[in-house]
C-alpha cells in the first residue's frame, strides 16, 4: 500500500515482517513476495538503484539478501483497483468463495452480485421510487444484473 504511487524500500517490509509481532523466517519471504505480486491486479515495478528489474527468482532472492538495496513501486491506479476489488469481495463474496482464483476473480464477484440481486424482494427489484437523477443509472444497473451472460470487465 505504501508503494502506491511512490518508490519504497523493501527494507521497511522486511523489518515489519521479521519484527517482534510476526517473526517470519527470511527463507519464506521470497515466496510470500511472489504470491503477493501474483495476486496484485497491476504490475509492480522493482528497482535496484534507478534500474527497473524483471520479477525473477534471482531478483527475489537478491531482495531477500539485500532488501535495503531494492525498491518497489506500484501504479496508484493499480492499487486503487485492487482496493476496489477487495471491497467488492468483502461485500458480495462469502466464506465459501473466500479463496478466489485470480483468473476467475472478476467472474466470481460478478456471479455473487447477480445472486445478491436475485435474492432481493420483488418490490426492490422493480421499484421506481428513486430520485429522478438516479433512476436511469438504477435501471441500467438492474438490466446488467439480470443478464445471464455478462462480461465481468464492465464493473471494473
Amino acid at each position: 500500500m505504501k508503494a502506491s504511487g511512490k518508490r519504497v524500500s523493501f527494507q521497511m517490509l522486511y523489518e515489519r515482517l521479521q519484527g517482534k509481532d510476526y517473526g517470519v523466517r527470511k527463507g519464506v519471504l521470497p515466496l510470500f513476495l511472489a504470491w503477493k505480486f501474483y495476486l496484485l491486479e497491476g504490475m509492480p515495478v522493482l528497482y535496484l538503484g534507478n534500474k527497473e528489474l524483471l520479477i525473477t527468482v534471482e531478483v527475489l532472492n537478491n531482495i531477500n539478501q539485500f532488501p535495503e538495496s531494492y525498491d518497489l513501486y506500484i501504479e496508484k491506479k493499480d492499487m486503487e483497483k485492487e482496493l476496489y476489488l477487495q471491497e467488492m469481495e468483502d461485500i458480495f463474496c462469502d466464506a465459501q468463495t473466500e479463496k478466489i482464483i485470480r483468473s476467475n476473480r472478476l467472474s466470481v464477484i460478478m456471479e455473487n452480485m447477480q445472486k445478491w440481486y436475485r435474492s432481493l424482494p420483488q418490490y426492490t427489484r422493480v421499484s421506481e421510487r428513486y430520485p429522478q437523477e438516479m433512476l436511469y443509472a438504477v435501471r441500467n444497473f438492474r438490466r446488467l444484473l439480470k443478464q445471464t451472460e455478462l462480461s465481468e470487465r464492465i464493473f471494473v
